[in-house]
């Protein structure tokens, strides 16, 4: 069974990532930090942790201004980004713009980037190809032990379940609640209501779950609410993208998918495969009980939704002839 780490930033979550460019450096800078924390000497973790929890920028203050937020002295910063892999300050700045870059592409933006348009016949080939890559990298990225944790957490009925999405990605959000809704109780889906947000932070506690999807351009109000909800000792699940929500700095567990396109606009497929994944994986884990409650989600469903016709059922009439015939 999954063991709480309250209060730590998730880890083991990605072993390699790329930047959009296939064969490029790795993505996170951020992600290494968490997963190579162990790695740094006492004056460096308070390097790292500078970095991990201030603005995404800080990594481009000088030396100076680092060791000063730090606490620590100008050499052991440099000695921090050595460490990470970078021959010099510039070069660790340097990736970090990238990153950003990456972090805060628009659709505007990513229109700028697109190669001279294709023919409609040529569109189905180049996304099946595309969405078949980055659903084999989403899944041979995802760590086990995260994708169980997630398991585990959802399948426990004595936890409540809060969950909210994004401006787009609120579409996954909703798919997975629906499928909650039917394997077990006390699940609810959060609106954009600000005030709906202070109540279930309000109310949180340590058998409560946010799942929160959150995907590059990542929103503040999600993320506000996710740091909203750890602080009152609730714990964070993550949807995102590889370069990592800043949900991720208080989230318990974390699933990455791929979300580039063809297209200037983000895909949620890797996404909901991810959600389908879970979804698979809860109805394994939780056996006979949500199956019985599945059949009584049905039964009622049968009864109250007006317009439901279940396969095998006529509807009323349904043998009459039609006047005339």
């Amino acid at each position: 069974m999954f063991e709480m780490r309250q209060g730590q930033p998730a880890r083991n979550i990605v072993t390699e990532v790329r930047t959009e460019p296939i064969g490029g450096p790795p993505a996170s800078i951020w992600d290494s930090l968490r997963q190579r924390m162990q790695d740094f000497s006492s004056a460096e973790r308070k390097v790292a942790r500078v970095v991990l929890t201030n603005s995404p920028t800080v990594g481009l203050e000088t030396v100076a201004r680092l060791a000063e937020l730090a606490g620590v002295s100008g050499p052991t910063v440099i000695r921090f980004v050595n460490r990470l892999g970078f021959d010099s300050f510039i070069d660790f700045q340097r990736a970090i713009r990238v990153e950003l870059d990456a972090r805060m592409a628009s659709p505007v933006g990513r229109y700028a980037q697109q190669g001279a348009a294709v023919g409609l016949d040529q569109v189905i080939g180049q996304h099946r190809d595309l969405f078949v890559r980055d659903l084999q990298e989403t899944f041979d990225a995802m760590s086990p032990g995260e994708f169980q944790a997630v398991v585990d957490l959802l399948a426990d009925t004595r936890r409540r379940i809060w969950v909210v999405g994004g401006r787009f990605s609120r579409i996954l959000a909703q798919y997975l609640h629906l499928h909650l809704q039917q394997l077990r109780p006390n699940v609810h889906l959060l609106t954009e209501s600000a005030a709906d947000r202070v109540a279930a932070a309000l109310d949180a506690g340590r058998r409560d779950v946010l799942v929160a999807f959150d995907y590059r351009r990542y929103e503040t109000e999600t993320i506000d609410l996710a740091r909203a909800m750890a602080g009152s000792d609730a714990t964070v699940v993550l949807f995102t993208d590889r370069w990592l929500s800043p949900i991720a700095d208080v989230a318990e567990v974390v699933l990455p998918s791929i979300v580039e396109s063809p297209s200037p606009f983000e895909t949620l497929v890797p996404g909901l495969a991810v959600v389908e994944a879970v979804v698979a994986g809860l109805v394994g884990a939780m056996g006979q009980p949500a199956r019985r409650r599945v059949e009584r989600y049905a039964a009622i469903t049968d009864r109250m939704v007006i317009g439901w016709n279940p396969p095998g059922k006529k509807e009323p009439g349904h043998d009459k002839k039609e006047p005339g015939t």
